[in-house]
């Protein structure tokens, strides 16, 4: 598991993990919350990664599981 609370991405920016929800990391950039992005944590042998999602489908149930946990008030 992805046991760190700041994750340095392939694009060089810093993100806070904000939730995780299954397989799904949810990320904000340290420097600019307004960028949100959201990851799978696959395995591969002994070793943890993190991998983009696939498709639209995808990041379509994993946002519904982020605001099925955190509905908009």
């Amino acid at each position: 598991m992805i046991n760190n609370s700041v994750i340095t991405l392939e694009d060089g920016n810093t993100y806070a993990v904000i939730e995780r929800i299954n397989s799904y990391i949810y990320l904000s950039n340290v420097k600019d919350p307004e960028d949100f992005c959201v990851r799978k944590q696959v395995t591969k042998g002994e070793e943890n990664f993190l991998e983009g999602l696939d498709n639209k489908e995808e990041v379509d149930q994993a946002m519904k599981l982020f605001l099925e946990k955190h509905p908009a008030e």
